[in-house]
C-alpha cells in the first residue's frame, strides 16, 4: 500500500468485484452477495406486485431475466448457498403466490423447481441450486482455466480448437448429468405423489405440452394470456381446484373439469376441433396446393369396403391438401382432441389413450380413402394437455420440413412456431369450455326491427 501510495491505484487484501463476480476473503465475497441477494429481494418484490396483475409477464420476466442475475453469481462464487435463503423465501411466501393466486405446501414448490418439460414451472429454489452451477461451472472452465494459468501469448491455432472441443464435450456430460439427476429426481417425487396429481404431470411432461410456458407473451402472436387464463392453466395443468366456478353446468350435471371439457352445450367441443382444424389447414396451405376444409368423400360402394369403415355418402374429413406424402396424391386429415386426464383414462396409458383413438380413425376412413380417393389417411389425435399422438408427430415433423425448405428456415424454429401456436389454439379453446357461458343468449324483443333500419346516418347530417 506504502509503495502504491498517491498513485490512485486501489489495494485490497480483503477482495474486489472483478469480471461481474467477486474474488478475495470468504468473509468480502458473503458480505458482497449478501448485498445483492438484498437487492435481488426488492426487485422480485417489485416483479410481485406486477404478477398480482398480469401474472404471465412477471412468470416470464423471472425465468428469462431476473433469475438469470443470481445464476450467474452462482456459477462463479462459491460456498454461497446459505446467504440465498432470503431469496428463496420471498420467492415461496410473497412470487409464487402471487402468480399462481394460491399457497403451495413444500411438496408443490418441489414440483415447481422441476424443468417445464418435466412438468414444473423452473421456478429453482436458489439455496439448492448455488453448488451445483459453481461446480458444473468449475468442471467445463477446467481447461480454459489452465490455459490462462500458462499465459502463453502465442498459443497456436491447434491448441484453440483443442480446447474449444473439450469445453463442448464437458458441457455436453454436464448436461447430460444434470438431466438424469432431473429425471431421478423427477421420478423420485412422482412415486410419492398421489395418482391423480401424477397423472397431470406425466401429461404436462409431454412433448409440447409445456412450450405456452418457456413461449414469451407477445400479444401480436396471440401468446399473451391475462391474469384469470394464467391462473386457471396452472391449475389445470396440475389437477388443482379452480377457482369461482359454477357448481352445477348449464345441462344440470355437477360441474367439474371433466365435465366442463366433455359437455356439449354451448358448442365449445366443436370450437376447440375446429380451432385445430383450421389452424392446421393454415399450415398446411403453406405447401400444398388444393388444400380444402371439410371435404367431401365421393360415394362408395360398401361391399368393396369392411363392415367397420364409414359408409355414408355424405361423410366428410376435416381437410386434405394435395402432394404433402407423395407428389399430386391427396392427403387428407381428422383431428380429434381427447381429455387424457378424464376418468374413463385415468389408469390408461396415455400412448394408449392416443393409439386407441387413432386406430378408431383409421377403422372408420383409412380403407376408404386408400380404395376410393385413392389417397393417404392420417388421423390428428391431441390432448387437451397439449400433447399429441404418433400420426400427428410424424405429421408435424413432416410438415415443418417441408415449411422449412420452401422458406429457407431453420428447421427448429419453424416446428417451435408450429407447438406453439396449436398449444395456445388448445389451450384457449380449453380455457373456453371452463368459464365460457352455455346459456343461449336471452332474446330481447323489440319495439322494431333493426334489420329494418338504414344505419349510414351521415346522409342526414
Amino acid at each position: 500500500k506504502e509503495m502504491f501510495a498517491g498513485t490512485g491505484i486501489e489495494i485490497t487484501t480483503e477482495g474486489k468485484r472483478y469480471l461481474g463476480a467477486v474474488l478475495g476473503e470468504k468473509e468480502f465475497r458473503d458480505q458482497y452477495v449478501s448485498g445483492l441477494v438484498t437487492k435481488w429481494c426488492e426487485e422480485l418484490q417489485q416483479l410481485t406486485e406486477i404478477a398480482r396483475d398480469d401474472p404471465h409477464i412477471a412468470y416470464a420476466a423471472y425465468t428469462y431475466g431476473l433469475s438469470c442475475k443470481w445464476i450467474f453469481f452462482q456459477r462463479t462464487v462459491r460456498d454461497t448457498s446459505d446467504l440465498y435463503q432470503p431469496l428463496e423465501d420471498a420467492i415461496r411466501s410473497e412470487f409464487i403466490p402471487a402468480i399462481l393466486g394460491r399457497e403451495v405446501n413444500e411438496q408443490e414448490r418441489q414440483i415447481l423447481e422441476l424443468p417445464c418439460r418435466m412438468g414444473g414451472l423452473n421456478i429453482i429454489n436458489p439455496v439448492k441450486a448455488a453448488e451445483k452451477h459453481y461446480t458444473d461451472s468449475k468442471h467445463v472452465t477446467e481447461t480454459l482455466c489452465q490455459l490462462i494459468k500458462l499465459q502463453n501469448m502465442n498459443l497456436v491455432e491447434g491448441e484453440l480448437q483443442q480446447a474449444r472441443a473439450e469445453v463442448r464435450t464437458r458441457s455436453k456430460y454436464v448436461v447430460g448429468e444434470h438431466e438424469k439427476e432431473l429425471k431421478q429426481e423427477c421420478n423420485s417425487m412422482l412415486d410419492n405423489i398421489a395418482s391423480p396429481s401424477r397423472r397431470c404431470i406425466e401429461l404436462a411432461s409431454e412433448k409440447g405440452a409445456s412450450v405456452w410456458l418457456t413461449t414469451l407473451p407477445l400479444s401480436q402472436f396471440g401468446f399473451h394470456l391475462n391474469k384469470l387464463e394464467f391462473r386457471d392453466s396452472i391449475c389445470l395443468r396440475y389437477g388443482w381446484p379452480i377457482k369461482d366456478v359454477a357448481e352445477y353446468c348449464e345441462c344440470r350435471e355437477r360441474n367439474s373439469i371433466d365435465h366442463s371439457l366433455n359437455c356439449k352445450l354451448g358448442g365449445f367441443v366443436h370450437i376447440r376441433h375446429n380451432e385445430i382444424r383450421d389452424t392446421e389447414a393454415e399450415f398446411l396451405s403453406e405447401v400444398c396446393k388444393d388444400v380444402k376444409i371439410e371435404p367431401q368423400l365421393q360415394p362408395c360402394n360398401a361391399a368393396i369396403l369392411p363392415q367397420t369403415s364409414n359408409t355414408a355418402q355424405d361423410a366428410r374429413l376435416d381437410f386434405c391438401g394435395r402432394g404433402f406424402w407423395r407428389p399430386i396424391q391427396q392427403a387428407y386429415f381428422d383431428v380429434r382432441v381427447v381429455h387424457a386426464n378424464s376418468l374413463s383414462y385415468i389408469n390408461t396409458p396415455v400412448e394408449k389413450v392416443y393409439k386407441q383413438h387413432e386406430n378408431a380413425k383409421k377403422t372408420a376412413y383409412n380403407r376408404r380413402v386408400i380404395e376410393v380417393e385413392h389417397g393417404s389417411f392420417t388421423p390428428l389425435i391431441f390432448s387437451t394437455a397439449g400433447g399429441m399422438g404418433t400420426e400427428a408427430v410424424k405429421y408435424h415433423k413432416r410438415l415443418a420440413a417441408l415449411i422449412a425448405n420452401k422458406r429457407g428456415e431453420d428447421y427448429n424454429h419453424v416446428i417451435t412456431f408450429i407447438r406453439r401456436r396449436l398449444r395456445f389454439s388448445i389451450l384457449r379453446t380449453t380455457l373456453m369450455s371452463l368459464r365460457g357461458t352455455r346459456k343461449p343468449v336471452t332474446k330481447f324483443k323489440s319495439r322494431f326491427n333493426i334489420a329494418d333500419i338504414d344505419l349510414n346516418l351521415i346522409q342526414y347530417e
